[in-house]
């Protein structure tokens, strides 16, 4: 019997002949469109995915073809949905393409006349198609399997530091949820299972037919439709970080909608025809709302852009920094300091069967792409943007460090508009601050971060390690003890003595502790005062943990070695940094620490000096750290002992 149930349903929200024959319909993301849509070149649509696991937990995705994103239309979906179906807001996941060619779905003041606020009917009719398509999928319900892959695929591009000689970055990854009905078969005589949907997530902006003033969904809509036929199952992009990825140049006289379509649809096809990972386990949903602060208001680079925009004739520009002058000053004292930027997690299943979606609002740029996927020590991370609110761009600060305000809106406009100019553009008062890193990437910690629950005591602590599900301990008054990982204070069994540990590890059956006078040492795990026997050196050791058979050490010096278990004296191999660390542990092939700082870091075990720490979250005043399986413990200078998962 399948542990989950699915449904999904599409709706579309191309706008009526009659709304675009009376000239009511503008298209959003372009700054040089001056008069009303023309035409529909091909339609828009909003999909809706509801996921339901064995408990009856509910989480909901849908994409729609549009270039913004109002929150005030994300809370009132949420709350009908909330209303009728019980299903709470933060269960509920909204994410638009971003494509260029969608008609006006938000209100920005310093936009052109036409595109500076949606028309009220078509806003009216997107919000009730946005809440009806997800009505629409929760009366579809049927058993589901689900799994998940990950590829690449070459769509896109850096769009500007390429062309002025800086490092960029381009990502690539390519991920795939697929759903099948495990009861149901694809067709007569093809016995695999009936796809459902099969949602992909990619990064590059739609802007393939440039400025053109027809709807069009870009190349989701072209991705889509070839896996659809292929799959049978209803096909959902969701937006990557591409606040800073454009689509290949694919050289005169093509149709870069297909060509780029055409590509994308065949490298999702592709992660479907490899094996992929089942999940499994109970479904959640989460999120929370992160103010990232602007840059103080200055007029004056802007007045000085404006005397240049007007004496190089350019009107566009010079429209949009009047516009933003006199919102400005409408605002006064109510000039918005910051930006909410909505974070959103969305899980389905449990570790090791598990997969985590990381929505973030607004235009981020690509570089944010690895680091956020590097928070958690999983793989199965995936990230998107243009989810529940897309009012402005959310740059890195190597982003924002290379541009030039007092030149945003002419030469350097072509080199970096999402740092500077992009800004004036969605009518904020200034550039995000160089802060934007740290914000983002702590919101994004807390988000995941579950929290520590205390289990017991563990009095006098200097080395923590677990082997076969228990916990071992060494003490300051030179001691060796042991309890079962039970959530609740038990009693800690005696062993013997250990003395002067300041590392201890198990690998083997075995443990291994380092001292303070620069000693190795080995005993059984099993057996009460066991003699230790010493078995080389590991001098100024801070920490150890054991991860496949192998010794890994932090020492005081800042410095990460490996050795290997033998009882025998052998050369520690340095295989990288490890500064100011006070406990290790090893989980899901990861070697993690906590530092003297209370912050949690993990890195991959490889011996390369150049492999990064990645920060993912907190733990205070630790003495002593081990993991079993997927749970974290750790004990701490007040005598306590913690859990949490990794």
């Amino acid at each position: 019997m399948a542990y989950y149930k699915a449904g999904v349903a599409t709706r579309d929200i191309t706008p009526s002949n009659e709304l675009i024959n009376a000239g009511r319909i503008w298209l959003w993301g372009y700054g040089g469109r001056t008069v009303p849509c023309m035409d529909v070149r091909d339609s828009l649509s909003v999909r809706a995915l509801v996921i339901q696991d064995a408990q009856e937990n509910t989480i909901i995705l849908v994409s729609a073809d549009l270039g913004a994103l109002d929150p005030a239309m994300t809370a009132t979906v949420r709350s009908r949905i909330g209303a009728r179906h019980g299903v709470a807001g933060g269960s509920i996941c909204i994410n638009v393409s971003h494509t260029h060619g969608a008609p006006v779905p938000v209100t920005i003041p310093t936009w052109q006349l036409g595109v500076a606020n949606a028309d009220p009917e078509y806003y009216a009719f997107l919000t009730e198609q946005l809440a009806g398509v997800i009505e629409d999928a929760l009366g579809q319900m049927q058993a589901a399997d689900i799994s998940w892959g990950r590829g690449n695929t070459d769509i896109g591009q850096d769009r500007h530091f390429p062309y002025v000689g800086l490092p960029s970055t381009y990502d690539s990854t390519l991920d795939v949820l697929k759903i099948v009905n495990p009861h149901a078969h694809r067709a007569l005589n093809d016995h695999r299972p009936a796809v459902v949907a099969v949602v992909f997530f990619a990064t590059c902006h739609p802007v393939c037919n440039g400025s053109n003033n027809y709807v069009y969904a870009d190349f989701p809509g072209v991705a889509r439709n070839l896996i659809e036929a292929d799959s049978g199952g209803t096909a959902m992009f969701f937006q990557g970080y591409a606040g800073t990825c454009n689509p290949i140049d694919a050289g005169p006289a093509t149709d870069l909608q297909y060509v780029v379509g055409e590509r994308l649809a065949a490298d999702v096809l592709s992660v479907l025809n490899r094996p992929l990972h089942t999940l499994n386990g109970p479904i959640d949903a989460w999120l929370q709302t992160i103010h990232l602060p602007f840059q103080p208001l200055d007029m004056e680079p802007f007045a000085d852009g404006l005397a240049r925009t007007r004496a190089n004739g350019d009107d566009v520009a010079t429209g949009f920094v009047e516009r933003w002058q006199a919102y400005m000053l409408r605002l006064g004292r109510n000039i918005p300091e910051s930006l909410p930027t909505q974070l959103q997690a969305v899980r389905i299943g449990t570790a090791p069967n598990q997969w985590y979606l990381l929505a973030s609002s607004h235009e981020v740029a690509m570089d944010f792409g690895p680091r956020v996927r590097c928070i958690w020590p999983y793989p199965r991370i995936t990230v998107a943007g243009y989810s529940n609110s897309q009012l402005s761009y959310l740059p890195s600060s190597y982003v924002i460090l290379n541009r030039d305000v007092r030149t945003a809106f002419q030469e350097a406009a072509l080199v970096n508009y999402e740092g500077g100019w992009s800004f004036v553009v969605y009518g904020h008062r200034g550039p995000l601050t160089t802060e934007v890193d740290n914000l983002f990437l702590q919101g994004h910690i807390d988000l995941l971060d579950p929290g520590w629950s205390l289990m017991g005591h563990a009095s006098q602590v200097t080395a923590l390690a677990a082997w076969n599900g228990k916990l071992y301990a060494t003490t300051d008054n030179d001691k060796l003890w042991r309890r079962d990982t039970v959530s609740q204070d038990i009693p800690w069994e005696f062993l013997g003595h250990a003395d002067g540990v300041v590392g201890l590890a198990a690998a083997n059956g075995l443990l291994f502790c380092a001292t303070n006078v620069g000693k190795l040492w080995q005993r059984p795990v099993e057996g009460f005062d066991v003699p230790w026997a010493e078995i080389g050196h590991a001098q100024q050791v801070s920490a150890m943990t054991s991860l496949n058979g192998v010794l890994y050490a932090a020492t005081t010096n800042s410095k990460l070695w490996c050795r290997a278990p033998v009882d025998y004296d052998i050369p520690w191999e340095q295989i990288g940094y490890a500064q100011w660390v006070v406990g290790m542990a090893s989980a899901e092939g990861k070697l993690l620490a906590v530092t003297s700082d209370d912050h949690l870091h993990w890195r991959e075990p490889w011996s390369d000096l150049d492999i990064p720490w990645h920060r993912f979250g907190f733990a205070q005043d630790v003495v002593g750290m081990a993991a079993i399986g997927n749970t974290l413990f750790v004990a701490t200078k007040e005598g306590q002992l913690w859990q949490r998962q990794v």
